[in-house]
């Protein structure tokens, strides 16, 4: 079939080819390679019908990447931002690929090869879920084929354990034990290990039983967070020990080693996040307001937007909340 003047044409090379056939615009440029003349066809005919979206779908795995760090990326905590880099740097395959010719199984492939855990797998899952977004938000695709990519639920094994209220007690008859006050500022702060690590103490309001942290996510960053009357000597104790800026000399890491100590000299089995589950347990066996406990913790409130923005719960309500613990 004879195609139209200035339309282009599709022409076959010669020799053994993966995509033997060419495609040039009615301006005689090459516009790319097809393993068929079908195929070829098929894209000279999106070049002719919208040769800018044509160009759209040319973008590489790593373009879409720059734009995700350019556009996709706005509101997000640093640490999320360096969580992309990291999953980014386990795709060295798909770098040079042209993102709207990857499917489900080169996703796949990528995350099988990592050899990670089912953590890791969720990191890459939700590394490519943003991907796509990105690609789908610019009109590079049409579809997001990482939907398809399973969801890797926790295991049994990391499924978190909150501390009975039995624990809690015997936390408090050893404050002898070296940082068992730690774990109780922990459980009754809701606190995540990364943020608690890095308090300052121009942060800390002991007299007004408040202080300012979290990171993380935007609810949960520099958040309001009420202090129980019966850690305030913990933390004032604390803070005449630090020699720093911030409340602990030490960092996350070595707070991570004093931690998993203490639970061992108590024959206790938690890990520090268990804490925040802890917390998150207590206040809701007593009944506190869902979105109190919601700003305590640094989640967005389960009511959506509405609950985030129009429901304004001020620090005596916070304060009073978490004084209802025992």
């Amino acid at each position: 079939m004879r195609l139209p003047n200035g339309y282009g044409s599709v022409s076959k090379l010669s020799g053994r080819r993966r995509r033997p056939y060419m495609i040039r615009d009615g301006n005689g440029v090459v516009m790319g390679y097809a393993k068929t003349r079908e195929e070829g066809l098929e894209i000279l005919a999106t070049v002719n019908r919208d040769p800018e979206k044509y160009k759209r779908s040319q973008a590489l795995f790593k373009d879409v990447f720059d734009l995700l760090l350019k556009y996709g990326c706005n509101g997000l905590v640093d640490k999320t931002v360096n969580n992309f880099r990291s999953q980014y740097k386990k795709c060295s395959m798909l770098y040079d690929k042209k993102y709207s010719e990857l499917r489900l199984v080169d996703f796949l492939k990528v995350i099988e090869d990592s050899g990670g855990g089912l953590g890791a797998k969720r990191n890459l899952r939700n590394f490519f879920r943003k991907m796509d977004s990105v690609a789908y938000q610019f009109d590079i695709t049409d579809k997001e084929y990482t939907s398809g990519i399973p969801t890797y639920p926790q295991s049994e094994e990391t499924k978190r354990t909150p501390f009975s209220e039995d624990e809690i007690k015997i936390l408090w008859n050893n404050l002898d034990i070296e940082d068992v006050d730690f774990v109780l500022i922990l459980i009754y702060t809701g606190m995540r290990m990364g943020e608690i690590g890095k308090l300052e103490k121009k942060n800390i309001h002991l007299k007004d039983s408040y202080l300012i942290g979290g990171s993380k996510t935007q609810a949960g960053k520099n958040r309001t967070i009420p202090i129980h009357e019966k850690i305030k000597p913990l933390i004032e104790n604390r803070l005449k020990l630090s020699t720093k800026n911030t409340l602990f000399n030490i960092g996350d890491k070595s707070l991570r080693v004093r931690f998993k100590k203490a639970m061992n000299k108590l024959g206790m089995e938690h890990i520090p996040h268990e804490c925040r589950h802890t917390l998150r347990t207590r206040l809701d066996n007593i009944n506190v307001n869902p979105i109190i406990i919601d700003r305590i913790l640094g989640h967005k409130s389960v009511g959506g937007t509405g609950a985030n923005v129009y429901t304004h719960k001020d620090i005596n309500q916070l304060i009073e909340a978490i004084n209802r613990l025992e």
